[in-house]
């Protein structure tokens, strides 16, 4: 009550002299006040310093000084200075609204990226999966095609054995034919003893004496238009 007192003055006769209040900052002057009770051992007013490094009045913010001055308060015998030791110790492991900003700002950064990602390697298996498929169409068509050309070729080849083989016997035939004819007239022709009698006749009727003024008597049919002529040496 004293202190509280005391403090009350020295914060009116600060804000009260023109020149202090001109010149210097208030806070600032308070706090350094209030670090000199402090230091005299005065829990209040290290309870006062540690509000003050929470809020930043008249000092940088930081909570971890506040929290040494709680902690120091409470060494010296004040017992409120347990509830600010222990909202100081949570808020310190809970993470602030910023960092918590900044952790989900992180998370749904690498949720994006990891689903381009999965985009990105979806697109390319798609297109490898394309590339492959093409590839197979293409030769199951190429195998196609070739197998149609074989089969043309393996019909056109047949078709021209198949030609080749009838003008080969048709050729065989007709030799075949023109033998057994040309064996036919071999088979019909006069022995040739009769050819020999029928020249010796000839040449004995040609070489016979006839009167100059008898007519010429003749054979009934020319020997030489026979089938034997040939043979005759005097038709040659």
């Amino acid at each position: 009550m004293i202190f509280r007192r005391l403090s009350l003055l020295f914060f009116f006769a600060l804000t009260s002299s023109p020149a202090l209040a001109a010149g210097e900052d208030t806070l600032k002057s308070l706090f350094m006040f209030q670090q000199k009770m402090a230091e005299s051992g005065i829990t209040s007013a290290m309870m006062k310093m540690g509000k003050m490094y929470e809020k930043g009045e008249g000092v940088e913010k930081s909570n971890a000084n506040a929290l040494k001055m709680y902690q120091q308060a409470q060494a010296a015998g004040d017992a409120k200075a347990a509830d600010n030791i222990k909202r100081l110790t949570n808020a310190k492991s809970k993470p602030t609204k910023s960092v918590q900003k900044n952790r989900q700002q992180q998370a749904q950064a690498v949720a994006r990226a990891t689903a381009l990602k999965a985009a990105k390697d979806k697109a390319q298996r798609e297109k490898l999966k394309l590339k492959q498929q093409r590839a197979k169409a293409k030769a199951r068509q190429l195998k196609a095609t070739k197998i149609k050309a074989a089969k043309i070729k393996a019909k056109r080849d047949a078709k021209l054995r198949a030609e080749k083989s009838k003008a080969y016997r048709k050729i065989r035939a007709a030799k075949k034919a023109k033998a057994a004819k040309l064996a036919r007239a071999v088979n019909n022709v006069i022995p040739t003893s009769d050819y020999e009698e029928d020249e010796e006749n000839i040449v004995a009727a040609k070489t016979k004496a006839t009167p100059a003024d008898a007519p010429e008597k003749g054979f009934k049919s020319d020997p030489c238009k026979s089938k034997a002529a040939r043979l005759l040496s005097i038709c040659r």
